[in-house]
């Protein structure tokens, strides 16, 4: 091979290396488990328009999830569902949906997904207790007249001040008011907020209690043209503090998202910037930047792009965790420890000879398990094929069968000519297969470690010990 063709198969290598890093193993999959229910339910109330509604396209999801979202399926290539994370939604006002939060329930006949998907799963990944989804919204509204906050003066799209029924304990609407008024999607919204809070039982099973914890606000597109663009800070200002009061929620935090198609000197972008940059919401208030992960524009729900819907979902999920990490000790509730070291194991670092190895152990081990009979019909996904298919084999020089799942195909590739990121992938095959053996966890942590991924690798360390962690790592000596 010629240096051009050596430096080109590195980069390759390379960006497939940081690509499985930053995207593909950005979160474990759900446990399965159910909430500890003796903790209050720490409720997220998502805002907006359609697209905090939700258009992405579940039949698109489902092809794409092995790879760029692995948590959100499981090894069969089945939805996985958090069992201690309950979506609702409510759209003027009637219930749309009350399940376990997962990409299979989508909100359109289960066909289209909004941001809860990966703002639930950031959530519920980070917080140990019950977490609650939300979601009130309907699509077409605008911040300065349809959403108007009960705080907002002179502050509509043609100077409106909020005409509606400003109780915070029992939102209702204004049957004085003739036909549609500033301020009627806002009582809407958080009034069927209130009413799912108030029989919070019915909605999650085994509550008892529950804190609001957030607000997540993705709207914009209907201001342009409406002329309420230049108080749409101040607005933002008055939503946040009259959902606080509503909610009764003086620590909730929130976090809003720009437009998918604006940069960040778009107006409507600069003014929520400006809104989060105010002295009262330091630590209280974030912005999600959406362009460099949204296609397309809002006003077509961005083609109905699944990946539009869980960037902006998983970068304001993200958020979300951050800002409540910055709360006050009083303030904090547990937090999973999924993202620290595992029971009585601490983190190595590795040299780069000892890294080279790791391959080595991996292959070893596949060969180990194929030659007792281990091996599982568990679905992989390698950079050779897209097919859905299992590892069968593994002979004694390293060569790789695997079965294809659908039909009775098979196709062998050497261990050797598969990437770097194809043996991290077979390292955590080995963690399911040998789901009690301490020593394939420490394996698949040290594999995922190496390639920098230090969160997802404290998961599958949490699952080892001292002694089996010693153990792999005396292996590559």
């Amino acid at each position: 091979m010629n240096i051009l063709l050596r430096i080109k198969a590195l980069s390759a290598l390379l960006v497939s290396i940081l690509f499985f890093s930053a995207q593909a193993e950005d979160l474990p999959d759900p446990d399965g488990k159910e909430a500890d229910m003796s903790k209050p339910v720490q409720v997220f109330v998502l805002m907006g328009q359609s697209n905090m509604l939700g258009f992405g396209k579940v039949s698109s999801l489902k092809g794409i999830a092995p790879d760029k979202y692995p948590y959100l399926v499981d090894d069969a290539g089945n939805w996985n569902v958090r069992k201690d994370v309950r979506n609702v939604f409510y759209c003027m006002g009637k219930q749309k949906l009350n399940d376990w939060l997962s990409a299979g329930t989508g909100i359109g006949n289960n066909k289209t997904i909004g941001p809860e998907i990966g703002i639930g799963n950031h959530l519920g990944h980070a917080i140990d207790a019950p977490v609650l989804i939300l979601k009130v919204c309907v699509g077409n509204r605008a911040l300065g007249w349809d959403l108007l906050p009960p705080s907002a003066k002179g502050t509509g799209s043609k100077g409106q001040s909020y005409q509606g029924n400003s109780e915070s304990s029992n939102r209702q609407i204004n049957t004085e008011a003739k036909g549609w008024y500033a301020g009627r999607q806002y009582d809407d919204d958080v009034g069927a907020a209130q009413r799912v809070l108030k029989n919070l039982s019915k909605y999650y099973p085994g509550a008892t209690k529950y804190e609001v914890r957030g607000f997540f606000w993705w709207q914009g597109n209907a201001e342009r043209g409406k002329g309420n663009v230049e108080t749409y800070d101040k607005n933002l200002a008055f939503l946040f503090k009259d959902l606080r009061t509503d909610f009764n929620a003086p620590n909730a935090k929130f976090v809003c998202a720009t437009l998918g198609e604006h940069d960040k000197n778009a107006t409507l972008s600069k003014k929520m910037y400006s809104f989060a940059a105010l002295p009262e919401f330091k630590d209280q208030a974030a912005v999600f930047y959406s362009k460099p992960v949204a296609n397309g524009g809002s006003g077509g729900h961005y083609g109905g792009d699944p990946n539009t819907y869980m960037g902006v979902g998983e970068g304001m999920g993200k958020l979300m965790v951050d800002l409540l990490g910055k709360e006050a000790p009083s303030q904090k509730q547990t937090s999973k420890s999924g993202s620290g070291s595992g029971a009585g194991a601490k983190a190595v670092q590795l040299t780069t000879d000892q890294k080279g190895k790791l391959s080595g152990l991996v292959k070893s081990t596949l060969i180990d398990m194929s030659e007792k009979g281990e091996l599982k019909p568990i679905q992989v996904n390698i950079s050779k094929t897209r097919a859905k298919i299992w590892l069968a084999k593994a002979d004694s020089e390293g060569l790789l069968t695997f079965q294809i799942m659908n039909g009775n195909k098979q196709a062998s590739f050497k261990f050797e000519d598969l990437k770097a990121t194809d043996h991290i992938i077979l390292s955590r095959l080995i963690a399911a297969i040998r789901a009690d053996n301490k020593e394939a966890q420490a394996l698949a942590s040290l594999c995922i470690g190496s390639i920098g991924n230090q969160r997802l690798a404290a998961v599958y360390l949490k699952k080892s010990d001292q002694a089996a962690l010693d153990a792999v790592v005396g292996q590559l000596k």
